[in-house]
């Protein structure tokens, strides 16, 4: 990538380099950013960072997070479709644990608090209809945005409510899947000044159905497994599905319907205070997850039984941002109430099957001694209040200084509930395993960050986060599988975060940068696992009962970087290279003859990567960008009581992905334009870990989008996924017990054809 920028930057280049400050018609625009929590640009903040405009994001047809991970260098995803998809900055993923290592803000508001549940690391993916921008900052950002911000951190910049004018707009998005069927969006976004200049209401909604393609399919008479061929009911091959009879196949059963709202008020009593409350209300519905048995590999689930696995996430979060402008110094108040719950039930019939027979469970119906039908059901509710207040510094000077203070209360109550209704006469219960773990977690942070420009272009930056956090949890747990437990927990963390960094600017075109930070990521208590059960998976990890609690995991990041642009600005080359020690990795452990999944810190890592990003615009109309990356994580030592091995990759990281995207546009009238643009990204192979330890293999996805663009209309068709790729996104845990040969792998959605309407007023 970089050899081909600078072979074009060479072919661009004029006989004597122009000034950095020419204004050519042709040189790529400005990105304004407030990642620093003051407004700068992207050239011009030494840090890395991508900022995606909302022009961009319509052009490419983005309508959440989850689409743009190809284009962002360093950014990956561990994607099971609808509401669970984990974020992955450099390396750090989140394969243990409940809490995210990659921060998330609506504006000033974090929205990925942690919880107890299995999908308590997934961020929400709200549609990013009418934002002003996404921004994503690689490296750990835990001065100005705290914990769980180890990776980086996405921010979502929405559009203020504008008091001078009125203004509205309209989106409708109708395309078909293939082996699936017809999908739909409508947006709107209307701009009211209540009183001019003072007062602006903004209101955006969305409505959004997306067809499934994975069916569920009842068998009438279930194979069992082939235990002949190993011995052992768990170990055993499934029996063939395939050529069973059907009794019923829910075709698609994987649609997926969403419904949001979000609302802002800005308030102007005076030239200096600014008053902004929003709310936002996001509901997502699926009938059933994007996963299919990876045996016999088909698009379906085959069941014993008829269980449906539906899927909801509702989120709402109100918030108040207030601004007042002292002259010398800007205060800030940034206040938040949010609410989540994920529901998700999850068929556990053939899993429970296996898993008993052994025991000499060896049949379905209960009739004939088996435990019948069997389902695992979530519970996640949490809510969590935030409070932030910061005083920054305005002005031209050579000091920049912020100082401001932090609050959470995040309260959770996570609900694990395993049920066999027919299973009493073979377990005594028909309560298999029931866990139940409210939790309380408060945090304070006090931070600080100074610039001094020690000349006019060599700056110094430090910055520091003081904080104190605070973990109470009561569990509970009861079923035939444990007998009954309790558990009362408490933990103290705090630290300091510093960071460190020098810059200097040659000119307005090029700059370098360093950058030394730390990073943190809070623990949590969790269930044990049934110690009966797993005896035998416990004592070769040295161990007789799984942990009660992991302890925090931080890091240190250590980044050096370029920023460029040549030839009258028509070229931008950024890159930066960096090395990361993790101490403390919070990684799941599967526990392989009992099934059963818990989480500790399973030792120390070192990631070592590079980020490049190239844009170029080669004439008028044709504009190329690409990025690369790579992010080499592995464990520095063994770890006997985890069965980490030294040399092992960590879970969830491709080595490396890029990306290259096409896009020309040319004008028709004054007032109206044709483009094109074709967009591909690359991502490499990554170790996953459902039942056993595997590889999923390397992926390239291409979309096509071509239209027209009006002064104040767009029509553009489009195709996603052009190639059809099949990818194996993630291989999901199981919500019960993982058992060999039951796995269920996470898809993406089959080629998409559609046509995108837009009109502004």
């Amino acid at each position: 990538m970089l050899l081909v920028s600078t072979a074009i930057a060479g072919a661009l280049a004029p006989a004597g380099m122009a000034l950095a400050q020419s204004k050519d018609a042709n040189a790529l625009p400005e990105l304004v950013v407030t990642a620093e929590k003051r407004s700068s640009t992207v050239q011009a903040t030494p840090i890395s960072i991508t900022a995606v405009t909302a022009t961009a994001m319509q052009e490419r047809g983005v309508t959440s997070i989850a689409q743009l991970t190809g284009e962002v260098p360093g950014l990956s995803i561990r994607s099971s479709g609808g509401a669970e998809s984990e974020f992955t900055i450099r390396g750090l993923s989140s394969a243990g644990g409940v809490a995210p290592t990659v921060g998330f803000y609506l504006d000033e508001t974090p929205v990925s608090p942690p919880t107890e549940a299995s999908l308590g690391k997934v961020s929400i993916d709200p549609n990013l209809y009418d934002l002003a921008r996404v921004e994503v900052l690689r490296g750990p950002q835990g001065t100005l945005y705290g914990a769980s911000s180890m990776g980086g951190t996405i921010r979502l910049i929405p559009n203020a409510p504008d008091p001078t004018r009125y203004a509205a707009s309209i989106e409708a998005i109708g395309s078909g899947t293939q082996g699936g069927g017809a999908n739909g969006t409508l947006n709107a976004m209307i701009n009211v000044p209540v009183v001019q200049d003072k007062v602006a209401l903004r209101v955006i909604g969305t409505l959004d159905h997306e067809s499934g393609w994975i069916d569920r399919v009842v068998l009438s008479d279930f194979p069992l497994p082939d235990v002949a061929s190993t011995g052992s009911y768990f170990t055993a091959p499934r029996g063939d599905v395939v050529t069973a009879p059907v009794l019923i196949r829910h075709k698609d059963v994987n649609s997926e319907d969403m419904a949001s709202i979000r609302a802002a008020l800005v308030i102007r009593p005076t030239d200096r205070l600014t008053v902004t409350p929003s709310v936002f209300y996001q509901r997502l519905t699926q009938g059933g997850p994007d996963y299919y048995d990876a045996n016999p590999g088909t698009l379906a689930h085959y069941q014993p039984y008829d269980i449906a696995e539906p899927l909801s996430d509702t989120f709402w979060v109100a918030a108040v941002k207030m601004n007042y402008d002292f002259g010398f110094a800007s205060l800030v108040s940034a206040t938040s109430y949010s609410y989540r719950n994920v529901r998700v039930t999850q068929d556990a019939s053939e899993l429970f099957q296996k898993s008993l027979g052994d025991q000499g469970v060896t049949a379905f119906d209960p009739a004939q001694g088996g435990a019948g039908p069997s389902s695992s059901a979530e519970y996640d509710p949490n809510s969590q209040f935030n409070q932030e207040i910061r005083l920054q510094s305005e002005g031209k000077g050579p000091f920049h200084w912020l100082v401001g203070g932090y609050y959470q209360n995040l309260r959770a109550a996570y609900v694990d509930s395993q049920l066999a209704p027919q299973a009493a006469p073979i377990l005594g219960s028909t309560n298999i395993y029931t866990a139940h773990l409210p939790d309380r977690l408060e945090q304070a942070a006090l931070f600080i960050n100074l610039t001094y420009d020690l000349t006019s272009k060599l700056k110094v930056q430090f910055g520091g986060r003081e904080f104190r956090a605070w973990d109470r949890s009561n569990g509970d747990s009861t079923g035939a599988f444990a007998p009954p437990t309790s558990q009362a927990t408490k933990a103290k963390a705090s630290g300091f975060n510093p960071m460190y960094n020098v810059s200097y600017t040659f000119d307005p075109d090029h700059m370098v940068y360093g950058t030394a930070a730390k990073g943190f990521r809070d623990g949590a208590a969790q269930q044990p696992v049934p110690a009966s059960l797993c005896q035998a998976d416990l004592a070769s990890l040295g161990l007789t009962q799984s942990p009660t609690r992991y302890g925090p995991d931080t890091v240190w990041s250590y980044e050096l970087g370029s920023k460029n642009r040549f030839f009258d600005r028509r070229v931008t080359l950024n890159f930066d290279g960096y090395y990361e020690h993790w101490s403390g990795v919070q990684q799941a452990v599967i526990l392989p003859n009992c099934g059963y999944v818990y989480t500790a810190n399973a030792g120390d890592a070192i990631v070592r990567g590079f980020e490049v990003e190239a844009r170029e615009k080669l004439f008028d109309g044709l504009t190329l960008e690409q990025s690369l990356a790579r992010s080499h994580a592995v464990f520095d030592r063994s770890n006997v009581n985890t069965g980490t091995i030294a040399g092992q990759e960590l879970l969830n990281v491709p080595e490396w992905t890029a990306s290259v995207s096409l896009r020309y546009e040319r004008s028709i009238t004054d007032t109206l334009s044709a483009y094109g643009r074709i967009d591909a990204s690359y991502v490499g192979r990554s170790v996953a870990d459902a039942s056993v330890r595997f590889e999923l293999p390397s992926y390239t996805l291409t979309n096509l989008r071509v239209g027209l663009k009006h002064d104040d209309w767009q029509a553009s068709l489009f195709v996603d996924n052009l190639t059809d790729a099949h990818v194996l996104m993630n291989a999901p845990y199981s919500l019960v017990i993982n058992v060999p040969g039951l796995d269920r792998y996470a898809t993406n959605r089959p080629r998409t054809i559609g046509l995108d309407l837009s009109r502004s007023f």
